[in-house]
Parts: C-alpha cells; structure tokens; sequence
C-alpha cells in the first residue's frame, strides 16, 4: 500500500512543487534515481539555503524514482524548507508526523502545529479530534509559536 501511495503521490507533488524547479537539478534528479551529479547540485543547493531546493531535496529522499526511501532524513530538510515559509513543506511536515504510513516518527502536536501554520484547516481540525488533552495543549502552544513565526504566506 505505501509503494502505490509514493507513486501517486510522487507524481502529484512532483508536478506541483517543481513547477518552480523546472529544469533545475532537483527536479531531474527525482525523476532520474541514476543522476547523481544532478542529485548532489540539489544537495549543495539545499545546504546553501534554498527553499525550494530544500523541499526538493526532501522530495528526492522521500519519493524520487530509483532512490532508497529516506522519510527521518527527508523530515528534517523539509523543516529546513517550511521554516522558511514554503507552504507544500509544511503541509507535508503535516501528513508526515501525523501518518505512521509515511515512516516517520509521530508527532501529531508538531503536525498540528504545521497544519496551522500552512492555513490547512480541516487536516488541523481532524488532527485536533484525535488528540488527547495533553497532547492539544502542546498543539496549541506549538501552533501559536509556529503560525507568529513561519505562517505561510503569498
């Protein structure tokens, strides 16, 4: 069930997300898993900083056709992304720490907090339904520091 969902999602956020990257190394490299000169320009490019690349690169370690699924590592750079601000990072920051399909280690506070940051409101809502008492206070605190300093925004 995971491998059908990495290729349908893969190729949905493949086409959503590099529509900005288009003919850049990211987005050859997640379409090409033999690439690796193309792969490690992407590396080099989210290590400088870049938003977009970031989520690139995080897209490659998690969905890119021909690669080794890497969902801790890919956690962690798209992080790196949605700290600045890139509303598909922070929506997968969202799926991925509520989901256990993803492969990832939960933190649904966390992706609540995402959720709200990325002004995704009924995955919040849904989410905020199977917390427990304590686990929606740390959303609720975590999501005000998240919405003041990383809301998405156009």
């Amino acid at each position: 069930m995971f491998r059908a969902f990495n290729i349908l999602f893969a190729l949905t956020m493949g086409t959503l997300s590099f529509g900005a990257l288009a003919e850049n190394a990211c987005d050859i490299a997640f379409d090409d898993g033999k690439d690796q000169v193309n792969f490690k320009v992407c590396r080099s490019q989210a290590e400088s900083g870049d938003k977009n690349s970031q989520f690139g690169y995080a897209q490659i370690l998690m969905f890119g056709v021909g690669r080794e699924h890497h969902a801790e590592k890919a956690l962690e750079w798209y992080r790196e992304s949605a700290r600045q601000r890139h509303l598909l990072a922070q929506v997968m920051l969202g799926r991925m720490l509520s989901d256990k399909e993803f492969g990832a280690l939960l933190n649904e506070p966390e992706a609540y907090a995402w959720w709200s940051a990325s002004k995704q409101v009924d995955s919040a809502a849904k989410l905020w339904s199977r917390l427990s008492k304590e686990q929606q206070l740390a959303a609720k605190i975590l999501a005000e520091e998240y919405v003041a300093s990383y809301a998405y925004s156009k």
